[in-house]
């Protein structure tokens, strides 16, 4: 296509991203129950580092993956709060649950874990619900190409 002077041309440029996208939503419950939760997350891209989100995070992590997609793993950290622990986890020295979950995540693709505490009071039994969101929401981004990124 030759483009000559001020003449503007709309072209259509689909653009593939090579990440996924993944995020946790903690619900606004587990203070109530724990003291402390975050999950770490382990990519073969990061090697032996890990990406921590904290709970207060709210922004998502985009995770290079492979062409295929990567396997993903979420390492959910939890310290329940004294009054919610069984007489072991006090005894014991107790000091967090660790809850593994791994999922393939393929680019342009979303892995969304929300985190709800599930307390029963008559057993004394705390746990968590875990849901998974892969819902992404695509939008189409009008782009002006400056005239410098045009090269003969």
């Amino acid at each position: 296509m030759n483009i000559e002077g001020d003449d503007n041309k709309v072209v259509s440029i689909t653009c593939e991203p090579t990440c996924g996208k993944a995020a946790v939503s903690f619900d606004a419950t587990m203070a109530t129950y724990y003291t402390d939760y975050y999950v770490e997350y382990s990519t073969p891209k990061l090697g032996s580092q890990k990406a921590m989100w904290s709970k207060t995070d709210t922004e998502p992590y985009y995770f290079a993956v492979n062409a295929g997609g990567d396997e993903i793993t979420a390492t959910i950290h939890l310290t329940p709060k004294e009054e919610y622990m069984t007489d072991e986890q006090k005894t014991a020295s107790f000091v967090d649950g660790v809850i593994t979950q791994k999922y393939t995540l393929k680019r342009n693709a979303s892995w969304t874990m929300k985190i709800k505490p599930n307390y029963t009071n008559t057993t004394g039994t705390l746990g968590i619900d875990i849901t998974i969101d892969e819902g992404t929401t695509d939008h189409d981004v009008n782009i002006t190409v400056p005239a410098e990124w045009i090269v003969k």
